[in-house]
């Protein structure tokens, strides 16, 4: 039987209804690389935030942007039609002093160019339970991924209609 967690013997609601105090930390702003459907394989991804870059032959995490896995399990996900996923923890790190009113993060992508992938893929970004999609134009190479994609601007304050972010580029 399910049983609801409590923080200081109460329930912990989100939105009015029963949560789970650590959904929150866990996923802040999540980007995902996704490339289903395109018949690819192997796209990687280089995310930059807070001094740290994650991405295959990027490096694996830093405090505040995490690699996490992705549609076939490992992080560098080389399968066809598949996803790449990173945490960026935006709010802990406003909540640390490293940002007040807004903040960039590069996002870059390339198809890894020994298995011959091309063509557009989609970024998908999920902020305070608003999400973006935007097609995107990756490079080519087979280490880190250096062709710029996009820039995710998190801003502190409300920027209308719920978004707290825009995604360029």
């Amino acid at each position: 039987m399910p049983t609801i967690k409590t923080l200081s013997g109460k329930v912990v609601t989100k939105g009015g209804k029963p949560s789970c105090n650590c959904c929150d930390v866990l996923t802040e702003l999540e980007i995902k690389y996704d490339w289903g459907g395109t018949g690819m394989y192997d796209l990687d991804t280089n995310t930059t935030a807070f001094g740290k870059s994650v991405g295959y032959n990027c490096g694996n995490s830093g405090l505040y942007v995490l690699w996490l896995p992705g549609s076939s399990g490992p992080k560098d996900d080389q399968s066809q039609n598949g996803f790449e996923r990173i945490n960026v923890r935006v709010d802990s790190a406003r909540t640390a002093g490293l940002w007040t009113t807004s903040y960039n993060i590069v996002c870059k992508a390339g198809w890894f160019y020994p298995v011959g992938g091309s063509g557009t893929c989609q970024l998908i970004v999920t902020y305070k339970g608003v999400t973006v999609t935007k097609s995107i134009s990756p490079g080519t190479q087979n280490g880190c991924a250096s062709t710029q994609v996009s820039t995710i601007t998190v801003y502190s304050t409300d920027q209308g209609g719920g978004m707290f972010f825009e995604v360029n580029g």
